[in-house]
């Protein structure tokens, strides 16, 4: 290679370390490619009762497991909030069609 072609690769790599998320870290690579077996577990959107980030996350770092919290905690989070007696009948939605 030419002495050029060596200065425009350096200054595009140089270009390339400014964007990277791990330039400020010592002894750290942050893998910035987006893979296939994480993207499923990661959301593009937030779910229903959430209306914005802080609170989405404010939940998710709540622990739920009966190993950090009182068993009477633990029921009462994952408790359904309906709860329908064993035996009964429950008539399906009727699908109306709008015009």
């Amino acid at each position: 290679m030419t002495k050029k072609q060596t200065m425009i690769i350096e200054k595009n790599v140089a270009k390339n370390i400014a964007k990277r998320q791990d330039r400020k870290l010592k002894y750290a690579i942050v893998n910035q490619r987006r893979t296939k077996l994480t993207s499923k577990y990661t959301l593009n959107n937030l779910p229903y009762p959430f209306e914005n980030e802080e609170q989405y996350n404010l939940i998710m770092k709540k622990s739920l497991g009966p190993e950090w919290v009182t068993w009477k905690t633990f029921k009462k989070n994952i408790k359904p909030s309906i709860s329908i007696p064993m035996g009964t009948l429950i008539t399906p939605i009727k699908f109306k069609e709008s015009k």
